[in-house]
């Protein structure tokens, strides 16, 4: 539980690098190292919990971890696809098609965009190329199988079972998802083009990159606009299959993974319009430092007067919440350690905790929406009695 989360923090930020690093192979260093920042402080600010996206072991071990898994998978592909030594693609073909079955068992949103982008990076690649990447399409042939495993299972069934509210309403679940992916884009879009202004030289040359690299026909700004529409397409889609399956939204660890798509798509959408600034030789305007310096005071005060991931971390640590939810949980577990088989009655509630690792406190009752916390508790500490609080 403790080392956990400084690995997939760590393995966050190293595989947004790889990516870009993969993606743009003549960028320099410190584009590349600023386009990462972006993504990952806007991630970090903006994930709905990022308790369930880091610390949460059972939520960051299927979620973030697929979304950390699926950034290596892409980098691999890209290497994949430029490779021309035969041995070299056998085993990179071998490692993506590894990444992806076990990222299409981790969660169903993961294996849903995962499919979804696969699909249509194949069908580009061959409209463009006029030949057929058995590599590439062995890639995305194993990954589907493995989709369908999953999405057929047994659990799967069992789980859709259980619920009791209208299920598969296609009306409903359409506009409620599109309502929700409104809000959403609304809500992490204003940051994300403030960073974009703070680094405005950095998207600049990378943008330039692009023009370079990738060819542009004179209907480039269409190819944009219908990527604008799919990535909105994508965020939707990300709230559709709880909404249709379950009658209500996902939770946000899911929403999670639906931000970080929306970051990447948005970065890339932003970077193409700087291109086809440059491809219609129109001088892109450098943005004075003042401005920038304004832009980074905005976001300073908006840390520092907002509730926000990092302002709430930082209050956790100076206020003493979690020293103190250490201190209240080892005095717990040493009642615990302590209790007879049966009702473990724990005599106090946590007197505070911290927000960024912690969300809720053991149930009352087990009538309680959350009483299955109790029940893991009991499942770690390997014992028979069920703790309880009053």
């Amino acid at each position: 539980y403790r080392i956990f989360p400084i690995i997939l923090f760590t393995s966050f930020g190293i595989s947004i690098l790889f990516f870009f690093k993969t993606l743009f192979i003549k960028a320099s260093k410190y584009d590349i190292c600023a386009l990462s920042f972006v993504i990952f402080f806007l991630y970090i600010l903006k994930a709905p919990n990022i308790t369930e996206a880091f610390y949460w072991l059972a939520g960051s071990a299927t979620y973030q971890l697929a979304s950390i898994l699926s950034l290596f998978l892409f980098s691999i592909i890209l290497l994949l696809i430029r490779q021309k030594d035969r041995s070299y693609r056998i085993v990179l073909t071998i490692i993506a098609t590894l990444l992806g079955i076990v990222i299409v068992g981790l969660n169903e949103v993961s294996l849903i965009y995962l499919c979804v982008t696969l699909f249509m990076w194949m069908v580009i690649r061959f409209y463009r190329n006029r030949r057929l990447e058995w590599d590439f399409i062995c890639v995305v042939i194993f990954i589907g199988i493995a989709a369908i495993i999953s999405l057929t299972a047994p659990g799967n069934y069992m789980r859709m079972s259980t619920i009791e509210v209208d299920q598969y309403n296609l009306p409903f679940s359409s506009k409620v998802s599109t309502h929700f992916a409104l809000s959403a884009v609304k809500g992490w879009l204003p940051l994300l083009l403030l960073l974009v202004i703070i680094f405005w030289n950095s998207f600049k040359r990378i943008g330039i990159l692009v023009k370079h690299v990738y060819t542009q026909g004179p209907l480039y700004w269409v190819f944009i606009f219908f990527s604008t529409y799919l990535l909105f397409a994508l965020v939707v889609l990300g709230y559709f299959p709880t909404f249709w399956s379950q009658g209500w939204r996902p939770p946000t660890r899911t929403v999670n993974v639906i931000l970080l798509v929306f970051i990447l798509g948005s970065t890339g959408i932003i970077l193409m319009l700087f291109s086809l600034a440059d491809q219609h030789r129109k001088s892109i305007p450098r943005v004075p430092v003042v401005i920038r310096t304004i832009t980074v005071l905005v976001i300073l005060g908006f840390i520092i007067f907002t509730t926000n991931n990092l302002k709430t971390a930082y209050q956790d640590i100076f206020l003493g919440r979690a020293v103190k939810y250490d201190e209240e949980m080892k005095k717990r577990y040493e009642l615990l350690s302590e209790c007879n088989v049966g009702l473990c009655d724990i005599p106090f509630r946590l007197s505070g905790y911290p927000p960024t690792i912690f969300t809720y406190d053991l149930a009352l009752k087990p009538t309680d929406e959350i009483y299955y916390y109790n029940l893991c508790l009991q499942d770690y500490i390997h014992e028979t009695y069920t703790p309880a609080v009053r």
